[in-house]
């Protein structure tokens, strides 16, 4: 009747805390959904507002998802400032934007398609530049959806307005597996955002006087007791409950 009774305990106790990480995970989820969805309302309202009077929308790692999923296509390109051939195709591609832009007005004339312009700073913004695979700039692209197709043709207005309203229809789309929505695509901007929030944490661990070695060698503890905790996160909600007749 002891070993019964410490067993119940101990079942019990299990419980309450497979409830209390439940409930603290869904409050934590709520907050979060709640604060992206009132900063990204935010952000998609400012870079309209900046889009319709300047032209290319600038996108960041921040804002990019709550803004292509807004059911419009985009038109993005990567650039880099110090790009010779960027800084050349800037004038060009503000007027694209305009010209593109000023088609939402009349979405009959277009048979209701809207194209939105914008561009990446691929140099910086690292994560959205390994999704896409960048490997030169500038690089173009359109985004409908999930579907991705690579710019290849003149770069011009003519060339660009022609490839986002109706010639984009003879271009095959990226294969989704290793396109930017895809799982490929996925994996490689989750690595590159981790490691460049790495690298910001050991920068700023060295800005308080740590040396290099002292500073990678807290940032391998404190990863290390995360995943820990995240496991047996995971382990006591996965834990089977056992039925006591």
């Amino acid at each position: 009747l002891d070993a019964f009774d410490h067993e119940m305990l101990l079942q019990a106790r299990v419980d309450k805390a497979k409830m209390m990480v439940l409930h603290s995970l869904r409050l934590l989820l709520a907050v979060s959904v709640f604060s992206q969805l009132a900063s990204s309302s935010s952000s998609s309202k400012k870079l309209m507002n900046a889009g319709e009077s300047s032209g290319v929308i600038e996108l960041t790692t921040s804002t990019f998802e709550s803004n292509i999923n807004d059911g419009s296509s985009w038109l993005i390109e990567f650039y880099a400032p110090w790009c010779v051939h960027c800084q050349r195709l800037e004038a060009t591609f503000e007027a694209t934007a305009k010209a593109l832009h000023s088609l939402h007005a009349e979405p009959s004339k277009n048979k209701g398609r809207l194209v939105k312009v914008a561009k990446i700073n691929g140099s910086s913004e690292r994560a959205l530049a390994s999704r896409f695979n960048i490997r030169g700039f500038p690089s173009i692209f359109l985004v409908d959806g999930w579907e991705v197709r690579q710019f290849d043709g003149q770069r011009t207005v003519e060339g660009f307005l022609q490839f986002a309203l109706t010639g984009y229809e003879k271009k095959e789309p990226i294969p989704f597996y290793s396109s930017p929505f895809g799982p490929i695509g996925q994996t490689k901007g989750l690595l590159m955002k981790v490691g460049t929030k790495i690298l910001h944490g050991h920068e700023v661990l060295m800005g308080y006087g740590f040396s290099s070695t002292f500073a990678g060698c807290m940032l391998v503890f404190f990863s290390t007791i995360g995943s820990i905790i995240l496991w047996i996160t995971i382990g006591l909600l996965l834990t089977p409950k056992e039925k006591n007749d």
